[in-house]
């Protein structure tokens, strides 16, 4: 496998990119350059001419990010690769931090659930060479099967559904909407629960608006009242990211969270 290094900057005017894997939507470089950083590179691993493997790096002074304001970024690739694969792709990461003259490299990892191949192995070279986990985080996820919504739920979850249906509530995927009045709902909502809103309004608009095709805004409603809504990103083909969910405080005694739910488990059995 041959290994190169160029600016995101470069890497972006690329008209001849082919992956033999679908890349996560945050590392892809239309992504990458959202997160107003101007130093940043795009390390990858070929074989025939195709991306096998690909790592973002930001730089800010004499550390090393990945990646510098998003969820994740890491190192991704195929779930074919061998192990020498990713081990030797990791070794060509760290002597280019070295060249660099990097004090430290800091790597926000996706979840294991994206593609548990390759995460337990490239994290278990990282800490052969000498990392440390720095923070661990909960990750919840639905596998998308055909079975029903309904029969995967705890009774408790149950009971909180059949409040929403006895009301009438319900689902969309929004088409047209007022991104500020979106946002407003979800910072709100946040506030509520003292949960920061990690984008700024500006941030917001500007992401919704270049990937209106991988942002979605889903609501449930009561008539033309929306009591719950998210904004969920097609990450890849395989997964939908619920990225901010949110409710209206008059209406949690309905738990119309659990609706919102649904409506995006069906959603995403529609796409399978």
């Amino acid at each position: 496998m041959n290994f190169r290094v160029e600016p995101l900057s470069v890497f972006i005017q690329k008209k001849d990119i082919f992956y033999n894997f679908e890349p996560f939507l945050f590392n892809t470089p239309e992504h990458l350059r959202l997160q107003n950083c101007k130093n940043c590179y795009v390390l990858w691993g070929e074989k025939k001419n195709k991306i096998s493997l690909v790592f973002n790096l930001f730089i800010e002074k004499e550390c090393g990010l990945s990646p510098y304001q998003m969820a994740f970024g890491g190192v991704e690739g195929s779930d074919s690769l061998h192990y020498q694969d990713l081990s030797d792709f990791i070794d060509f990461i760290l002597s280019f931090c070295n060249s660099l003259l990097l004090k430290q490299l800091k790597i926000t990892c996706y979840p294991f659930s994206y593609n548990p191949s390759v995460s337990h192995i490239v994290t278990q070279i990282l800490l052969l060479k000498g990392f440390e986990i720095s923070k661990s985080e909960l990750t919840h996820f639905i596998n998308i099967s055909p079975i029903n919504f309904e029969e995967i739920l705890h009774f408790s979850e149950k009971r909180k559904l059949k409040k929403s249906i006895q009301k009438g509530f319900i689902f969309e995927k929004l088409e047209k909407y007022n991104v500020d009045d979106i946002y407003e709902f979800i910072a709100d909502s946040r506030k509520r629960k003292n949960y920061p809103v990690s984008m700024s309004l500006e941030a917001f608009k500007q992401t919704i608006h270049i990937f209106q095709d991988k942002y979605f805004v889903f609501a449930v409603k009561d008539h033309q009242t929306i009591i719950a809504l998210t904004v969920a990103i097609v990450i890849n083909q395989q997964i939908l990211y619920n990225f901010y969910p949110a409710d209206h405080t008059e209406y949690l005694a309905y738990s119309p969270i659990v609706a919102l739910t649904l409506g995006l488990y069906r959603f995403c059995q529609e796409k399978e």
